[in-house]
């Protein structure tokens, strides 16, 4: 492709204006994409290591409907997002991971992940509401961006383990007319 783009799930491209690259499910994992995406994961999130048993796990438990999409620029992942319903409400959709490279941050790529995450949750039907956590050192960045994306009722929600503020955003997810 003349952009860089690269599509490894047989997906159909998703081209704009500004050539944007794929976004592209990885529900069905193999094990080159879960080490990609594991790398690229533990590289931002150093505090919070996870293993590619881990990620595999927890990518086909088909019961919490895992919603995983990446972007991939010049043959490497720049953008991530998990998502999965909760264990003890099926109605709340859990927005995990949004993660973009620093380096390619500023191209509305988070975005991307989001909306074509959220469309699979209204395509769904199940959920009705999104909910998203994220540490008091990330709210400044973080709360703007998820405030863009529609999330409301900011709230303080515990703490993580290492004392940190925990903060709560939600969202309700529009049911796609049939």
């Amino acid at each position: 492709m003349s952009n860089g783009s690269e599509i490894r799930s047989g997906q159909p491209e998703m081209r704009t204006a500004r050539e944007k690259p794929v976004v592209m499910e990885e529900s069905e994992c193999d094990a080159r994409k879960i080490h990609d995406i594991t790398v690229f994961y533990n590289t931002f999130f150093p505090s919070s290591l996870q293993s590619e048993e881990y990620k595999l796990k927890l990518y086909r438990n088909k019961s919490r409907k895992p919603v995983v999409l990446s972007i991939t620029a010049n043959g490497k992942i720049v953008g991530l997002l998990e998502s999965w319903m909760s264990k003890e409400d099926p109605k709340i959709r859990i927005l995990s991971t949004i993660l973009v490279d620093p380096e390619a941050r500023g191209k509305g790529y988070a975005k991307e992940l989001f909306l074509q995450a959220d469309e699979q949750a209204r395509k769904d039907g199940e959920s009705s509401m999104w909910v998203l956590h994220f540490r008091d050192s990330n709210k400044e960045s973080l709360e703007a961006m998820y405030t863009s994306f529609g999330f409301t009722d900011l709230k303080q929600n515990g703490a993580y383990k290492n004392g940190e503020i925990k903060w709560e955003m939600t969202m309700p997810i529009e049911k796609q007319a049939s």
